[in-house]
């Protein structure tokens, strides 16, 4: 069975084929440098809506999470005793 392929998918094949070699001979630092252009490209074209610099995000931390830690020790206490028996 043979394929069909475009000729925008075939030039961007043939393109992506002869970048790999070169891109595995970048040093590490320019690697991520291509990571973070590429990852930027993407969600400006896909318009994704990244971290704002600047800007306060809340996030959990289990810092006098006194209900999760009781929570988490009943349940372990409970996995122990299940086990030794």
């Amino acid at each position: 069975m043979t394929q069909k392929y475009s000729s925008t998918q075939l030039d961007s094949s043939s393109i992506l084929n002869n970048l790999l070699p070169t891109v595995k001979t970048l040093s590490h630092a320019d690697k991520i440098r291509l990571m973070h252009f590429l990852t930027t490209d993407l969600v400006q074209r896909e318009d994704i809506n990244l971290l704002e610099p600047h800007k306060d995000y809340p996030i959990w931390t289990p810092f006098d999470a006194v209900e999760a830690a009781d929570t988490l020790l009943t349940v372990l206490a409970e996995e122990n005793q299940k086990a030794t028996t």
